[in-house]
C-alpha cells in the first residue's frame, strides 16, 4: 500500500524574498521524515515577483505546482484554492513566513496518521500588542460560541483523545 500524500498549501502573497527558502524548508524536512508531499503554491494576487518565482520553482521541481489568485482574496480563499487543487489525502495551509514550524506540522500529520480526522494548530503563547491580542481572544471566543468545536484558549494545551 502507497503511502498517503500530504499537500502543503503554501499561501503567498508579497512572497518574493521568502518562497525559495519556504519550498526549501519544506521539502527538506518532509523528505527527512519519509513523508511523501506535494506543495501547491497560492499566489493570493501580489504584486511583486512572487508568482514568476512560484511559477520558476513549479518548473524545477516535480512536486512543487504553482497557482495565482486573480486579486488578493485573502488567506482563507487562497486556503480553499489550495484545496482545491491539491491531491493529497491530507491537506496543511502553510503561510510561507515561517511562523508555523515544520515539526508541528509534521506532528500534526502524524496524528492525522493515528486517525485523528481534524487537528487545529494554534500557539501555546501569544504576544502581539494588547490590540492584536484582544482580536485573537475574541474570534476564537466567536468561534467556540458558532462552532461544535471547540477551540483551545491561550496557553490550554489541546490534542483529540481519541479518533472520531
Amino acid at each position: 500500500m502507497d503511502k498517503p500524500l500530504l499537500s502543503i498549501i503554501l499561501l503567498s502573497y508579497q512572497s518574493e524574498s521568502r518562497l525559495e527558502k519556504a519550498i526549501r524548508e519544506i521539502n527538506t524536512s518532509l523528505d527527512a521524515e519519509g513523508i511523501p508531499h506535494e506543495i501547491i503554491i497560492i499566489d493570493d494576487g501580489s504584486s511583486d515577483h512572487s508568482y514568476a518565482i512560484a511559477k520558476g520553482l513549479a518548473d524545477k521541481m516535480q512536486n512543487v505546482s504553482a497557482y495565482q489568485l486573480a486579486r488578493n482574496y485573502t488567506s482563507p480563499m487562497a486556503q480553499f484554492a489550495g484545496l482545491e487543487k491539491c491531491k493529497g489525502q491530507c491537506a496543511c495551509p502553510v503561510p510561507d513566513d515561517g511562523q508555523r514550524p515544520m515539526e508541528h506540522i509534521i506532528a500534526m500529520f502524524r496524528l492525522w496518521q493515528q486517525g485523528h480526522k481534524t487537528i487545529i494548530g494554534y500557539r501555546a503563547e501569544r504576544n502581539d500588542g494588547r490590540i492584536n491580542d484582544f482580536f485573537s481572544r475574541s474570534y476564537y471566543a466567536m468561534m467556540n460560541t458558532f462552532s461544535t468545536i471547540n477551540f483551545p484558549k491561550k496557553a490550554e494545551r489541546w490534542i483529540p483523545d481519541r479518533p472520531e
